[in-house]
């Protein structure tokens, strides 16, 4: 997982998909019915999830199968679903992404209390998710600024988890917000929240990308411009993917190629 974390934050996809199939591998479902198996290992199995929703493959995360087990699989369908709702807003698709809604908020006060993953709990990465899948609903509704107060509060969210290696949420939500504030043209608060990402998480490609893109909007004459430049350019040397927003839900500015990359 660390390995995953590590590529999606750095922008390598073929890495982060390489290494979540090998996850998928080890966790087999004999393993998972084993005693204690299923609360301390099965909710890894939404890593696959969250790296789809990383790299903005929105078709591939709607191919995804449900597993007919909900008791034992109930962290990778409620991140299934709070994924689907994510592609279908990105897809314009508001009728469909409000329904996985309402199916992802249903799920949530079955998840079993032990369920977990270090040590956070599938229940508070579930507060985060509920913030960011009402949010984007909300923005693809033109609700921006319903939009942008959950956005917030699921960073609060994000930063009460607790302390865990690699995070209990696996993207920074500051990312997200930033991109669709960007998008928006609030480029004075994205900027804040790039600059704080950029402290906790030193020269990650996706809040660079973002923080030149609220700097130069600004001020297309600022001075830090050319320092995010070289950070932006000695960053791309681990990244394998065409990166024009720091989250893929930001559709003006996402030019991630088009051509999926099916996880199999």
């Amino acid at each position: 997982e660390f390995c995953v974390w590590a590529a999606m934050y750095g922008g390598n996809k073929k890495i982060a998909i390489e290494t979540v199939v090998k996850m998928r591998e080890a966790l087999k479902e004999n393993l998972l019915r084993q005693p204690l198996m299923d609360q301390e290992l099965e909710a890894f199995l939404a890593t696959e999830i969250m790296v789809l929703v990383r790299f903005g493959l929105w078709d591939d995360n709607l191919k995804l199968e449900f597993n007919s087990d909900l008791r034992l699989y109930i962290a990778h369908t409620m991140f299934l679903r709070y994924a689907r709702g994510l592609a279908f807003g990105a897809k314009c698709d508001v009728e469909n992404a409000k329904k996985e809604q309402k199916a992802f908020h249903d799920l949530v006060p079955n998840i079993p209390p032990n369920r977990r993953k270090h040590n956070v709990t599938v229940k508070e990465m579930a507060a985060v998710a509920s913030c960011i899948l009402d949010a984007e609903i909300s923005y693809r509704e033109g609700k921006y600024d319903s939009a942008f107060q959950m956005l917030r509060e699921g960073i609060k969210r994000f930063d009460a988890l607790p302390y865990d290696e690699p995070e209990g949420w696996l993207m920074s939500v500051r990312q997200t917000a930033g991109a669709l504030l960007s998008e928006q043209k609030h480029y004075e608060e994205a900027a804040r929240l790039y600059e704080e990402d950029l402290e906790k998480y030193p020269n990650t490609i996706w809040s660079l990308v973002g923080l030149k893109t609220c700097y130069h909007a600004l001020n297309p004459e600022d001075e830090r411009i050319a320092d995010l430049e070289k950070r932006i350019e000695s960053a791309r040397d681990l990244v394998d993917t065409n990166i024009g927003a720091s989250c893929a839900c930001a559709l003006t500015k996402w030019h991630c190629s088009s051509s999926t990359t099916a996880i199999s």
